[in-house]
């Protein structure tokens, strides 16, 4: 009988998903690796002779703008050249480490991990006109970016792990 139950909802539902498609929902995929090209200074990172010299610096420049991007859109057309469309994604943005070193009696060395991440969530309304050959579009909608940002530090010592995970959101 439950076997019974699951055919009879998943034909509902097939049901559902194909009369919306016949109305004219349309899906659309993207997928792409964008280049951090614009650096901003993180910090630096010290190194200490076994007596406590400082020998060394170096400045650390990092962009979060770079990592893997994916978005899924989700479109309904009202009219002829207008359509309504949902559309996420989500991008996984390259992290990096530091290794710091400090001096107090011995070398400690400090390493810090920072990852991000974001969700954009848009909803818009999009005209498009066709041209001969050509087909082009315009949208216009509102939405809201979800930012997920990670920071974990360890130190050489007792490998004691301190993890801030920051969480915020970007109306647009």
């Amino acid at each position: 009988m439950k076997k019974f139950l699951h055919l009879i909802v998943m034909i509902v539902l097939m049901g559902g998903l194909f009369s919306l498609f016949a109305q004219g929902i349309y899906l659309k995929g993207q997928a792409g690796y964008a280049l951090g090209i614009n650096k901003n200074y993180m910090g630096d990172e010290d190194s200490y002779s076994t007596t406590g010299e400082k020998t060394g610096e170096k400045d650390i420049y990092h962009s979060f703008g770079k990592g893997l991007k994916m978005i899924g859109v989700v479109g309904f057309p009202m009219m002829q050249g207008l359509a309504f469309q949902v559309e996420s994604g989500l991008s996984i943005m390259g992290g990096f480490k530091m290794e710091d070193q400090d001096f107090y009696q011995s070398v400690m060395t400090y390493t810090t991990k920072y990852s991000a991440m974001h969700i954009p969530i848009l909803a818009s309304m999009v005209v498009s006109a066709n041209m001969n050959n050509l087909r082009g579009y315009a949208g216009a909608g509102a939405g809201i970016y979800l930012f997920f940002f990670k920071r974990e530090e360890t130190n050489s010592q007792n490998d004691a792990l301190s993890e801030y995970t920051y969480r915020f959101s970007l109306p647009i």
